[in-house]
């Protein structure tokens, strides 16, 4: 190495070069940010010299388990021992700005990043000068992110009881948990009239809907463990067992809807240990069951304000309607649905607003007024809509153009909306509800709906989501195809 440095400076002290200040020299890197496990990429090194001539070298040490091959060296000599990387010019090219490439290979499954970077060494009015290059991480192996996906969510719940007398008790629900992240809901069902109130909601939306006591995260807990707690009242239930609770923890893996029961006592250590080594929960044996099916699909209208819970008022009506009013339903069950909220509710959908966004509130939330549907009475009309929209593979959004209690024909659709293309019509939570429209991008069916907004005089059509056919809330489905909501 010294003979190549006396060479040039031999020839630098008899030409007698005057001092010049050279350009201010710049180097960059272009490499990806992560490669697979023994896999292997090309790393750029771009070198704008500015007026810098003559002898140079550029040298980088990497790490154990890599491997370094020349690709192009702009007439450097190439070499490659003890890791060092050695790339020497007797004289630079003479561009201004050149670059040389090389390949690097991991050969190591253990290496997880590799160092990028070095220095440039170049002599400059008879001085050795040095740049270091800004050092870049390569990534090597999976990202986090993609580990999760990898890896089977564990969870283990179960429920504390402490009586507080006068048949008052306080619940509390311990999670125990691995890769659980994103949306997640725990549900209890109580005894028919008992009363919630929450204690510990630990960030999520506390609701009571009939006998459903939720909390809903958006987003779950970091925690492995975490915890949650209510107290119920069961003084005017006709079961006082407090042992008659029962309830589930649901959560997203894999863009499916997975549940863990909860149970009544902490697990042994034999059953955690068991239950970690194969990271398997009930939660992943019901997910092709039908009770999956059905909590994906009752999560548009339950999480939010509901269609149910805000009974649509009917249209001013006309004989059609009158002679289609479905009879008054007076059992204690049906008053208890049209009972008014109570303040723990109001304030908790008051809560919720934080957690959803404005699209949620006024697409999914709310079901326009007059949006009840008559059966007209015609003797000759006796085609009535039966078309069921195929499922359709992941996330769909349709436009909800109607719901009401009876099925109505095309014809009445046509005459009273003007409204004359494609329905299609589903029974959900006990009202029929007609959408139209099949999207896979959310702008797109919002756009839809503003069509049908400026077009057809429907009282209020909204977007509404599915996945593979189950009705989930459009915030769910925005969470699993990362797509914005767009006012």
């Amino acid at each position: 190495m010294f003979k190549f440095l006396l060479l040039p400076l031999q020839i630098l002290l008899v030409a007698g070069i005057t001092s010049v200040v050279s350009k201010s020299i710049t180097i960059t890197q272009e490499a990806p940010d992560r490669i697979d496990t023994m896999s292997s990429c090309t790393v750029s090194v771009t070198v704008n010299k500015g007026d810098v001539e003559g002898f140079a070298k550029f040298q980088h040490l990497f790490p154990y388990g890599v491997e370094i091959e020349p690709i192009e060296t702009k007439g450097a000599t190439f070499t490659y021992a003890q890791r060092k990387m050695k790339l020497i010019w007797m004289a630079l090219p003479e561009e201004e700005s050149f670059t040389v490439k090389y390949k690097l290979t991991v050969t190591d499954p253990y290496v997880v990043e590799v160092d990028l970077g070095g220095t440039f060494s170049y002599l400059e009015e008879n001085k050795r000068m040095t740049y270091t290059v800004p050092t870049e991480k390569l990534n090597v192996g999976p990202s986090e992110e993609e580990l999760k996906k990898q890896r089977n969510p564990y969870a283990y719940v179960y429920r504390e009881v402490e009586d507080l007398g006068d048949n008052r008790y306080k619940i509390k629900i311990n999670v125990n948990s691995q890769y659980l992240d994103g949306f997640g809901k725990i549900q209890d069902v109580v005894p028919y009239k008992a009363t919630a109130e929450a204690n510990n909601k630990n960030e999520s939306v506390f609701s009571q809907v009939d006998e459903k006591v939720k909390f809903v995260w958006m987003s779950l807990p970091e925690n492995d463990t975490f915890s949650v707690s209510y107290t119920v009242d069961l003084s005017e239930t006709e079961s006082k067992n407090v042992d008659d609770i029962s309830g589930e923890l649901s959560f997203l893996h894999e863009n499916k809807t997975q549940k863990a029961e909860i149970m009544s006592e902490p697990p042994s250590g034999e059953e955690e240990q068991q239950m970690l080594a194969s990271n398997e929960t009930p939660a992943e044996e019901e997910t092709s069951t039908e009770e999956a099916a059905t909590e994906q699909k009752q999560e548009q209208e339950e999480e939010l304000p509901k269609e149910e819970e805000t009974q649509p008022q009917s249209e001013p009506e006309t004989e059609e309607a009158v002679a289609e009013k479905p009879a008054k339903e007076g059992s204690d069950r049906e008053e208890k649905k049209q009972k008014p909220k109570t303040e723990q509710q109001i304030s908790d959908e008051e809560l919720a607003d934080k957690y959803l966004t404005e699209d949620q509130k006024t697409d999914e939330s709310t079901t326009p007024d007059n949006s009840s549907v008559a059966e007209t009475k015609e003797q000759g009309e006796k085609e009535k809509i039966t078309s069921v929209q195929d499922p359709v593979k992941g996330i769909e959004y349709r436009v909800q153009i109607l719901a009401g209690h009876n099925n109505v024909k095309a014809p009445y659709i046509e005459k009273k909306y003007n409204f004359n293309n494609q329905f299609f019509m589903e029974n959900h939570q006990g009202w029929i509800k007609y959408t139209t429209g099949s999207f896979g991008i959310y702008k797109q069916a919002r756009d839809g709906r503003e069509n049908i907004k400026s077009s057809f005089n429907f009282p209020g059509p909204f977007v509404v989501a599915y996945n593979e056919g189950d009705r989930i809330t459009v915030q769910e489905a925005l969470m699993i195809t990362n797509q914005k909501w767009v006012q």
